[in-house]
């Protein structure tokens, strides 16, 4: 038989309660402190490989634009809650870029289909015996050809895709369009020249829409440089492209406008339209009296 007897202070309840925790704490928590930091790294483990895939989706979805919507987010290793969510964003994704091909062979072809009328109305126009009108005619009718050779460029720029491997001469190219363009500056009594870099210089991005940007830019500084100036294609070793010319330039307050489709400086001149290509982006602002556009081509 065995008595076991237990006072306790009926004006301090929680002093046993206080020793048997000081007691205890005393012996076990050596080994409890450990086993926590342990759980705790643990948890950590599982939720930063848990989440990884997320953290990767992210990072994929801020590629995804009208260049690259083809990019679609993986559901192989993503948690079991999650992949409802990724799939309706994928599908989401395929209706996105099946509008945006649609967009592009509309423009594409209802580009093509005008410039065969327009080709009539030029012919007819240069048969008139007004000539005066027939002037007027062909101006208007040059002004719309331009525009519609524009739809067809915007058309194939945002279809344009530029390879990790996609590389090209830029002052190679420049040299072709300041061939290229001579003629016309020279029907116009202005000349083109090309300074700067003298060796090749490599940089990423495809040669026929590096082509097509300073031909654009050489082309608007043929139109308004004054006659017997020259427009000058200054190619850096770094890449950078500067376009200048005599002409007027561009106001201060209407500088960001040319990014902005179609935007005319002088709508009172029917080659006055200009087009951003999103493969670059043309700045221009005035030198003086000249004015001049810089372009930064993909860098590798």
């Amino acid at each position: 038989m065995l008595w076991l007897q237990i006072s306790q202070d009926q004006a301090h309840r929680d002093v046993l309660i206080d020793d048997i925790v000081a007691e205890f704490l005393s012996h076990v928590a050596w080994v409890i402190i450990p086993i926590l930091l342990v759980l705790v790294c643990i948890d950590l483990v599982i939720f930063g490989r848990a989440l990884r895939p997320l953290v990767e989706a992210s990072t994929l979805v801020q590629r995804i634009s009208p260049a690259h919507a083809d990019l679609r987010l993986s559901e192989t290793r993503m948690p079991r809650e999650v992949a409802p969510l990724v799939r309706a964003v994928n599908e989401a994704l395929d209706r996105l870029e099946r509008g945006f091909i649609i967009q592009r062979e509309f423009l594409a072809d209802a580009a093509h289909e005008l410039r065969t009328p327009l080709a009539i109305l030029r012919a007819e126009a240069e048969g008139l015996t007004d000539r005066e009108a027939s002037r007027a005619l062909i101006l208007d009718i040059d002004g719309m050809a331009r525009i519609v050779n524009q739809l067809i460029d915007i058309a194939e720029s945002d279809s344009l895709t530029v390879g990790e491997d996609d590389r090209a001469d830029i002052q190679s190219i420049c040299g072709e369009v300041a061939a290229f363009m001579a003629p016309m500056a020279v029907a116009q009594g202005k000349s083109i020249a090309v300074s700067g870099a003298v060796e090749p210089v490599s940089v990423h991005g495809t040669s026929s829409a590096l082509f097509q940007a300073v031909r654009n830019l050489v082309e608007n500084g043929i139109a308004y440089t004054a006659p017997a100036t020259t427009v000058d294609i200054a190619v850096g070793s770094d890449g950078i492209v500067v376009v200048s010319d005599e002409g007027p330039g561009i106001p201060a307050d209407q500088r960001e406008l040319i990014f902005q489709r179609f935007w005319r400086g002088d709508r009172r001149r029917a080659d006055s339209a200009v087009s951003a290509s999103p493969s670059c982006r043309a700045l221009s602002r005035p030198m003086g009296e000249a004015s001049t556009s810089a372009m930064r081509p993909f860098m590798g």
